[in-house]
């Protein structure tokens, strides 16, 4: 399980990635808020791609610490 800052995509423009893996639209990942893991997912607007989780939506920066949560 991955954790890290999250970072622009070297790959395709406008994605993001933790570690080596680049995030789109439904991929499980956590971010952590106040010492806790919330869970959610990555989703796209048209134009840019944000964490949702049940009680809120955040837009993806390298600011956010996540977890990588994706089942292989």
């Amino acid at each position: 399980m991955t954790k890290d800052f999250l970072k622009p995509s070297k790959w395709t423009n406008g994605r993001w990635c933790i570690g080596n893996n680049e995030l789109s639209c439904g991929y499980p990942i956590s971010v952590k808020i106040k010492n806790r893991w919330v869970q959610g997912r990555v989703e796209h607007t048209g134009k840019s791609y944000y964490f949702l989780s049940d009680n809120f939506r955040i837009d993806l920066s390298e600011n956010l610490y996540t977890r990588d949560d994706y089942k292989k």
